[in-house]
């Protein structure tokens, strides 16, 4: 609700004009004896695709990164004029207050269930499980998000076409605008659960001007190498499998944070691969242990900062449940190293992360 008369007919004339603007493309359109609508669509269609095949048919360690590291980036995606139309509709959907708060469903020390907010982060889905679920009418407010979201299809053919993992790719299962304020973050986590059909994450940036202080980057924990950081840029695209590469977002430091998150499901899971220095003798019987438990592993190697990481994006929850969550953490931890046994978990001790990758 806006309690204020002023900011209310501020917003309204700044909607007014962007109506115009819109309303100056359908004449132009009408004036070529072409549907407005189908103009629109086909202009954005044409952009968004025409560099979203060339980005990913250009990148020959596209394969090979997922396939190994289980992750890969690449910059200077989209036009940047095409990104800034997108910052602007997710701005649109914050103005009009239809972003939601960011709930996670964490257990309690009893194993009661428990829905904490993730501070200073706002979000809104646009596609679930491969259909569009916003109505017309909000829809007609992002127009340039709309039509990305219904080259679905055709982003999953160009995936497809890359071959090797990505030829398992089948349907775009989510997308979702994010907008953290300072100080908003994101634990450890995955994107899904190996019982799930959840496959490929990928991730634009929207900030334009990104600073190394306004911090906000993505920490990926791609074992057994050491945590590789991704900063947050302008135009920067990263994808990574969403049921292997634990990762979590680093409080953010700058005015805002834009991201595009888009999630395909797929036919195999399996990557990365846990590749070890095959001449370290400490790696022998190793590296199939890392690969059976990739999935307890990081809340071990990575304990303090797995804690670190739930008091960051939680903090100002009620505290009893948060205290609760923090006990359930280290409860599972325990577990983990339970089903380890302690010669497992003593090589692991000793055996280093490898060096950061690139």
């Amino acid at each position: 609700m806006i309690d204020d008369v002023d900011d209310w007919i501020s917003n309204m004339s700044e909607a007014l004009e962007n109506f115009d603007s819109l309303d100056n493309e359908h004449h132009k359109a009408e004036s070529a004896h072409v549907s407005p609508d189908h103009a629109s669509k086909n202009q954005v269609e044409t952009v968004f695709l025409r560099r979203f095949c060339e980005v990913i048919e250009s990148c020959d360690s596209l394969v090979p990164d997922l396939e190994i590291k289980g992750y890969c980036v690449l910059d200077d995606a989209f036009q940047p004029e095409f990104l800034r139309h997108i910052v602007d509709e997710i701005d649109m959907l914050r103005d009009c207050c239809t972003m939601e708060a960011s709930p996670n469903m964490l257990k309690g020390r009893d194993g009661e269930d428990l829905v904490l907010i993730k501070e200073g982060v706002l979000e809104k889905s646009i596609v679930v499980q491969d259909e569009l679920i916003m109505g017309e009418g909000a829809l007609s407010f992002i127009p340039n998000l709309r039509r990305l979201c219904e080259c679905r299809s055709q982003m999953v053919s160009v995936l497809q076409s890359k071959g090797g993992i990505l030829s398992n790719v089948t349907a775009l299962d989510q997308a979702k605008v994010t907008y953290i304020s300072k100080n908003g973050a994101f634990p450890v986590h995955v994107d899904a659960h190996p019982v799930y059909d959840r496959m490929l994450t990928i991730t634009l940036y929207l900030n334009e001007g990104y600073q190394d202080e306004d911090a906000g980057e993505l920490r990926l924990f791609p074992l057994p190498y050491q945590p590789f950081d991704v900063k947050p840029k302008f135009g920067r695209i990263v994808l990574f499998s969403s049921i292997h590469m634990y990762h979590r977002v680093m409080p953010s430091q700058g005015e805002g944070r834009y991201t595009l998150a888009l999630w395909f499901t797929g036919t195999d899971n399996s990557f990365p691969k846990c590749c070890f220095d095959p001449t370290d003798p400490r790696s022998e019987g190793f590296e199939q242990h890392v690969f059976a438990n990739r999935d307890s592993l990081p809340f071990l190697v990575y304990y303090e900062e797995c804690k670190r990481s739930i008091l960051e994006s939680f903090d100002g929850n009620d505290q009893d449940k948060l205290e609760s969550a923090l006990a359930a953490f280290e409860k599972k931890v325990e577990d983990y190293k339970r089903r380890l046994g302690d010669s497992l978990l003593k090589q692991l001790e000793e055996f280093p992360l490898l060096h950061k990758l690139g």
